[in-house]
């Protein structure tokens, strides 16, 4: 069997996995590989994808088999790129594979570990050395040092903690690379792809245009990671790196990761300019701050193959934005959303709840500012629980306040196994697993499925429900605290056992769970009628099983099938206008499945 000097291991997530190309191990294995050492990358979501590996056993034997895929690859060195929702997994694995030799060398390197280097070395003694922050300057010398096992080089390089003898020694800080035209072209042959050149339309390959955010908000630890030192690379590099995986690979769909790729104005639109002239046609997304958006620079990104722009709002409370020092001006977004919804490019807005000091009132502005931008189509938000991290000013106001339970539900993507096979390790070293821990204010543990219920809510809208799914809201008078307090009292265990335990099969979007969501929602409105028998709640039951019917005939109909439905409210209006108009009576419609995407709705009256 083939020996490696060093193998290194993609960011493990457990359950919730899927093949990707992690552009740090790849940039890493690229770098050494041109200085002459073996270099192997894994990826255990590849492995289990392809079923190479089996995913599907307990959690203990699932770890078991990847330290003993590991270990058989017989590396001088290893190394584990982290971050906080797998950082614990690659300590373990450490563990295992450290018991069955006792000469390789663990190393760790990502944001998790550069920001708790000292404490997981004094934790975990089989860790061998961590790699604190960007190494494009110091991995050669460190993997030189560790295989020729000459502990005496490492102290000469930057950027480092180690264990030397029974003591834990940080070096100096490394600088930052500078110019990141530097980092050479990927070597995309060290990992595995299996690309079909006839559907690379199907891939969007990740390309790392810059580095860093100038702002400051008190939530994210990557400004400290990246030292919140803002760099691009050149026009004529990344044109570059895009021309030559169009032409290996046959892609056209390009994901430019960058915490905030439209800071600087000039460089996107000479890049744009550059896309443009030279005729490459290509797709790619970005991340954005509502700020930084103006006609010319969306225009011009459009002209050059932009199709969305993940905006991070966070919160629609002017008091949080202040809080959490994001300073965006809620007044703005609107116009800056409709900017770029007019040329044609579609809008992902990331939101965040449970921050110190935030009230219902805060949650509730957010909510509706989701709810509204959506059933208008400006863009398909997403909503997540603040979760504590490392090297942020949130970790050092609220470090005296975590604790832990082993009540899982609130914590967003993670998987209750895995959280009880590891509960040992985050409770023993809190300051290394801030992200597990949970903290007490009005709305963390009270609203802790918000999360799923938003989600549900959101991409019911985005299928067609925005008018059933508007009334309820409007009935709950645009309380949606109020709405999701009264579902989840009535629903509760059915919703747990779909979208909690099991969120990351039910986000999907096939058939069984959108009948699994329709459900949902229909025994709620359901409950509304009986509850209150009156105009309005049986008027929300008929908007509701009309929506459900478009849906259904949308999406699981023939074409020129069609459904006959009497109702008795002019709906059409209220699905138009907003109002209704015409008097109670009897209304016909007809739903006819034109195509494969579009539904006729004709309303006939019956009796007025």
């Amino acid at each position: 069997m083939k020996k490696y000097d060093v193998v290194l291991v993609n960011p493990i997530k457990i359950r919730d996995s899927y093949s990707t190309i992690a552009l740090g191990p790849l940039t890493v294995g690229t770098i050494l590989k041109k200085a002459g050492f073996e270099v192997a990358i894994v990826d255990f979501n590849y492995l289990w994808e392809k079923r190479i590996l089996n995913k599907d056993k307990k959690i203990n034997n699932l770890i078991n088999d990847m330290a003993e895929y590991l270990d058989n690859l017989n590396a001088k060195v290893i190394g584990f790129s982290t971050n906080s929702t797998c950082h614990h997994i690659a300590i373990e694995l450490s563990r295992i594979i450290k018991s069955k030799d006792s000469n390789v060398k663990i190393i760790l390197g990502g944001h998790q570990a550069s920001l708790t280097a000292i404490e997981t070395l004094k934790a975990f003694s089989w860790i061998d050395l961590i790699v604190i922050g960007e190494c494009e300057l110091n991995i050669v010398p460190i993997i030189k040092a560790l295989i020729e096992n000459n502990s005496g080089k490492l102290f000469d390089i930057k950027g480092i903690a180690y264990r030397y003898a029974d003591n834990v020694i940080k070096t100096q800080e490394t600088e930052i690379l500078e110019n990141l035209d530097e980092i050479p072209l990927l070597d995309y042959d060290l990992i595995n792809l299996d690309i079909d050149l006839d559907k690379s339309n199907k891939i969007t390959f990740p390309i790392e245009v810059g580095r860093s955010c100038p702002f400051s908000c008190t939530f994210c630890c990557t400004k400290t990671f990246w030292k919140q030192k803002f760099r691009m690379k050149s026009t004529s590099r990344l044109i570059e790196e895009i021309e030559y995986i169009m032409q290996k690979y046959g892609a056209t769909d390009f994901h430019f990761l960058h915490d905030l790729f439209t800071f600087n104005k000039k460089i996107v639109i000479d890049f744009c300019n550059e896309i443009i002239k030279k005729g490459i046609k290509i797709r790619w997304i970005c991340s954005a701050r509502v700020d930084t958006i103006s006609e010319e620079l969306v225009s011009i990104m459009k002209q050059a193959g932009c199709s969305k722009i993940f905006l991070g709002i966070e919160s629609g409370s002017d008091k949080i934005q202040k809080l959490i020092k994001k300073h965006i001006k809620i007044e703005t977004i609107w116009d800056k959303v409709k900017i770029i919804r007019k040329h044609g490019i579609k809008v992902e807005a990331g939101f965040i709840y449970g921050f110190p000091g935030e009230t219902k009132d805060d949650v509730n502005i957010t909510l509706n500012m989701m709810l509204i931008g959506a059933a208008n189509n400006f863009w398909f938000p997403e909503i997540g629980i603040l979760n504590v991290e490392n090297g942020t000013e949130l970790y050092d106001e609220l470090k005296n306040q975590l604790y832990i339970e082993k009540d899982i539900d609130n914590l967003y993507f993670f998987n209750s196994e895995e959280f009880e096979y590891f509960f040992e390790m985050f409770k023993t070293y809190p300051e290394m697993f801030p992200h597990f821990y949970d903290f007490s204010n009005a709305t963390r543990q009270k609203y802790k499925y918000l999360d799923k219920f938003m989600w549900i809510l959101v991409s019911m809208i985005s299928l067609g429900y925005k008018t059933s799914i508007n009334s309820i809201v409007t009935y709950h008078e645009n309380d949606v605290l109020k709405f999701y307090e009264t579902f989840i009292e009535n629903l509760e265990e059915e919703f747990k056992n779909i979208f909690v335990e099991n969120f990351n099969i039910a986000c999907g979007n096939n058939k069984t769970l959108l009948i699994k969501r329709n459900s949902l929602l229909e025994k709620y409105v359901n409950y509304l009628a009986q509850k209150d028998t009156n105009s309005e709640t049986l008027l929300i039951r008929e908007l509701f099983d009309l929506d459900k019917n478009i849906v259904f005939l949308r999406v699981l109909g023939k074409e020129n099938e069609q459904i006959e439905k009497v109702y008795n409210n002019n709906l059409m209006e209220l699905r138009k206008h907003g109002e209704l108009i015409s008097p109670k009576g009897f209304y016909k419609f007809i739903l006819t499945k034109e195509t494969q995407t579009k539904v006729r709705i004709d309303c006939v009256p019956i009796y007025v």
